[in-house]
């Protein structure tokens, strides 16, 4: 009797891998992990758990837990494709997918040669055994001789050799150390700069080490590697995430070495223009506050006091559209200078006054609008809301039409109880953005608290909004009813809002709305669902290009809303009004195929 056979490798794999990897990698993984070309890493990172797949070269895969687009890999595949092969090999492993879990060649009466893969872990162990082999000087002559070719490779003996001999003891040391570690570089993009990231990251784990037994080298050493990152994101702007593990890990790093010795005041000037040069502006400066002693918060607070003296007896920052780019950028350059130096005075008000008194000097250092919204809103996340209401009022006087400010007064007036005016207010913030439902249920909610009738009020502002629309646009002619569809349909009033499109003079500019009304309708009302729908695909269709995915899918939803004589000669009439739009008619086809297979099966 044949033994039974063994799970298949997509088993193994869960929905979403599959998804995402298509065959031919899902194939090339399962052949890494049938011959045992993954092991675990030493080390994980951040959560992930990571591996070692030896392809044509060793690469470091680390797998996250849940989202499969938090996985990464070294190879140079990964950077295009969402899973490479070697992120499937890892999993499958991960899933105690080994070589014994699968059907072995030697199970079947014939024999086939070797896989590639199997192949290659061979010539890699017939070389560490000839290497083995060899002597000492051998190897050392061989090596230096490749590294002469190879730069990489020499940077990469370096750093073992560093990490090999005596630990650096100086700041000189640890300079000469991040030379080889973290190498200045500029202009790298794409793979160039995940390469060097990978390598830098790599020497951290020496850094973290020593955080607690060394903390003012570590300090200067973080220092140097923060600066060099900066200096490359000069010429890269960073956007897809490029060097942002690397940065994330260093200040874990430097609040780590401020943990276990608190720097001394001196140290002060050096690490706040560390975090003006910061581009990404990320720095936590209260945790390292927050672990640093009496001194360094002291001297804290008497710089940020005299900074922001600074700037505050300056001229407004008033905008002046007309200024030259280079007047521009200084103001943008004094703008970005006075928040953070803001920022930094209120930090250092909050360590030393009540929490009253804090808020207080927050509402008068606040300038910009965006600052007026954080004010109102820590004043509710400190249990607050006197002075909430307050500044709300206060700052809508300074910002009359900020709709987040609007916003935080209309929850204060709902909160307390101020019935009329909440009404009011929620009437003037449905009229600034009408097409934002929540604002209409806010409004709604409102009446009633005011005793008013819903449906009556409902269908007042139905009738305002009806009353005011605007003219269509092009070709087509009456009123752009679409605030009004957007209500009835959030009110689920599907038949309201058919009747009011049908009649005379009326139609609605998006074509999404009128498509959502068509889908909701119930089976009773496929005549109409299907008319709205054709009314869609004949507009689409005089500006519509190949490949014609968006008409294709009107024309299923269509067809499922006919009856069986309607929907054969209605498909006969695309095809005849269509027949010059080559790529559509062939699209028909397609599905009149695949519906003809689907009813047969």
């Amino acid at each position: 009797m044949p033994a039974p056979k063994r799970p298949s490798a997509t088993t193994y794999l869960p929905p979403q891998w599959l998804d995402a990897a298509g065959p031919a990698i899902i194939t090339r993984g399962t052949q890494y992990a049938q011959t045992g070309a993954v092991t675990l890493a030493p080390s994980q990172r951040n959560g992930k758990t990571g591996f070692v797949v030896q392809g044509t070269q060793p690469y470091t895969v680390y797998l996250h837990d849940s989202d499969l687009y938090l996985n990464s890999c070294t190879c140079p595949h990964a950077s295009s494709v969402t899973i490479c092969k070697h992120m499937v090999a890892a999993k499958l492993f991960s899933q105690g997918f080994h070589p014994e879990t699968v059907h072995s060649p030697s199970d079947e009466t014939t024999t086939t040669a070797p896989s590639k893969p199997y192949a290659k872990v061979q010539e890699i162990q017939a070389n560490i055994d000839f290497l083995k082999s060899r002597s000492a000087e051998d190897l050392s002559h061989w090596i230096a001789l490749q590294c002469d070719k190879n730069l990489a490779l020499a940077q990469q003996l370096s750093l073992w050799r560093g990490q090999s001999q005596d630990l650096p003891q100086t700041p000189a040391q640890w300079k000469r150390y991040l030379t080889q570690a973290i190498p200045q570089r500029r202009n790298m993009w794409g793979r160039e700069f995940q390469r060097w990231e990978s390598q830098a990251l790599e020497s951290l784990d020496l850094l973290r080490q020593q955080a607690s037994l060394q903390p003012a080298n570590i300090r200067l050493a973080v220092e140097i590697a923060l600066r060099r990152l900066f200096k490359i994101w000069e010429s890269c702007d960073g956007s897809n995430g490029e060097g942002q593990e690397l940065y994330a890990q260093l200040q874990e790093i430097l609040r780590l070495s401020v943990s276990a010795e608190s720097p001394p005041a001196s140290w002060l000037g050096d690490w706040l223009q560390l975090i003006e040069d910061d581009p990404l502006g990320f720095s936590d400066e209260a945790a390292i506050l927050a672990l640093a002693a009496e001194p360094l918060r002291q001297a804290y607070s008497r710089r940020a006091a005299v900074e922001w003296q600074a700037i505050a007896s300056q001229p407004s920052l008033a905008s002046n559209r007309r200024q030259s780019n280079a007047n521009w950028e200084h103001h943008f350059q004094k703008s970005r200078l006075r928040r953070l130096w803001r920022k930094r005075y209120l930090l250092s008000v909050q360590q030393e006054s009540s929490t009253e008194a804090w808020l207080h000097v927050m509402q008068q250092t606040a300038h910009e609008q965006s600052e007026w919204i954080d004010l109102v809103a820590t004043c509710e996340r400190h249990q607050q809301p006197r002075l909430a209401l307050q500044y709300a009022r206060q700052g809508l006087t300074l910002f009359k039409d900020c709709d987040p400010l609007q916003q935080q007064l209309l929850h204060c007036y709902r909160r307390d109880g101020w019935d009329e005016e909440a009404f009011a207010l929620a009437q003037k913030c449905l009229q600034h953005k009408t097409t934002d439902v929540r604002r209409l249920d806010e409004l709604l909610e409102c009446a009633v608290g005011l005793g008013m009738d819903r449906e009556q009020q409902f269908q007042a502002l139905l009738e305002t909004a009806i009353q005011t629309a605007t003219p269509l646009y092009g070709e087509q002619q009456g009123k752009d009813i679409h605030i009004a569809l957007i209500w009835l349909l959030h009110e689920d009033r599907w038949e309201q809002a058919l009747e009011l499109l049908a009649q005379p003079g009326m139609g609605c500019s998006w074509e999404s709305l009128i498509r959502q009304l068509a889908l909701r309708l119930p089976d009773s009302h496929h005549s109409q669902a299907a008319q709205l729908l054709k009314n869609l695909l004949e507009r689409s269709m005089k500006t519509a290009k190949s490949p014609y995915s968006t008409e294709l899918q009107l024309v299923k939803q269509i067809r499922a809303r006919l009856s069986d004589d309607e929907r054969t000669q209605w498909l006969q009439t695309l095809h005849k009004n269509y027949q010059r739009k080559s790529s559509f008619v062939q699209g028909l086809v397609q599905l009149t195929n695949s519906f003809t297979r689907s009813s047969g099966s």
